[in-house]
């Protein structure tokens, strides 16, 4: 028997306690800042759509989207590499992101910018107000990619040959998650998934370089972004990301979760990379108690699907509430 594959994965996301969210939400509405029950409502509607708003999306992705109730459209620009063509491509997008909103002004689209930088960055020009944000003199001048990498060699050409992991204590690298951030902003995105940022973090050890970045960017989109404000998550399989003490750096953790994995499971053998436990665990902090991950059941089913998607132990996400 042949079983068909689904062409679009399931987001698994670490959430904060609290009561289970409603499938029926009342409100979707933000502003500025976001409640937790209304985050809680995005994330359980909300799925990877990988390419939705790429060169190859089609109009029936966004038809599936649009019809199955879809509020958080993860992924919708997959920008990995290729930095001149996707900056092309993000800077052309805000009539279709538009043209989303004006069918389902309730959606949240999700940009990403992953841990990875490569020599195609050497091709995209740094406009003067990127460089004004750092209290820089204005130059004439594009992206360095050599300014971007571990000065110690660490982690160049970790993807392949000049595709390497930026160092996020570089200022060129700060500049340009900043120039990227803006330009999701001004599309009408509002979420930034980032990747692996401990591969991008190693030499920042207090995070102080990443909550710089983010917070220029959430700064920007307080006053330019459609609902002011920008959603961001990321990859952190170890521990979650805090500075200047209990600050949280973002504003939930995620894991990718696919049917394949749930039908390996079924079959008695551990989906891949799952460690075999349910993902519940505790931390000692006012601000973060029970945690566990929540996923719809599937059609038919009277369970959750669970499942880390990671080989690594999970850490609890923990939720900003637009701080």
């Amino acid at each position: 028997m042949r079983v068909a594959r689904v062409s679009c994965s399931l987001a698994i996301l670490v959430l904060a306690a609290g009561p289970a969210p409603s499938q029926e939400p009342s409100s979707y509405e933000f502003d500025g800042a976001i409640s937790r029950s209304s985050l809680e409502a995005y994330l359980f509607r909300s799925a990877t759509t990988m390419g939705l708003l790429g060169s190859q999306g089609r109009n029936d992705d966004l038809r599936m989207a649009l019809n199955t109730g879809l509020k958080f459209a993860g992924r919708a620009l997959t920008a990995w590499g290729s930095e001149a063509y996707h900056v092309s491509l993000l800077q052309g997008l805000g009539p279709k992101v538009a043209m989303i909103h004006s069918m389902d002004p309730e959606m949240i689209l999700q940009g990403t910018v992953f841990e990875i930088i490569t020599t195609s960055v050497n091709d995209v020009a740094i406009p003067p107000w990127a460089f004004e944000e750092f209290g820089l003199p204005v130059e004439e001048r594009s992206f360095r990619y050599e300014a971007m990498i571990y000065p110690d060699g660490r982690l160049v050409d970790h993807w392949s040959r000049g595709a390497s992991v930026p160092d996020i204590t570089q200022l060129e690298t700060r500049m340009w998650i900043y120039f990227m951030g803006r330009l999701y902003v001004d599309a009408g995105f509002e979420a930034i998934h980032l990747g692996q940022i401990e591969l991008m973090g190693q030499n920042d050890r207090d995070h102080s370089a990443w909550a710089d970045v983010l917070n220029r960017i959430r700064a920007y989109a307080r006053d330019h972004a459609r609902r002011h404000l920008m959603l961001f998550d990321g990859h952190v399989p170890s521990h979650g990301f805090h500075y200047e003490g209990d600050k949280l750096l973002l504003d939930f953790h995620s894991f990718r979760c696919d049917l394949s994995a749930w039908l390996r499971s079924r079959r008695g053998r551990p989906p891949h990379g799952a460690p075999g436990h349910p993902l519940r665990q505790e931390l000692g902090r006012p601000d973060a108690k029970r945690l566990a991950m929540r996923q719809p059941p599937l059609p038919g089913r009277g369970r959750q699907l669970r499942d880390l998607g990671s080989r690594r132990r999970a850490d609890p996400g923990l939720l900003r509430l637009g701080l």
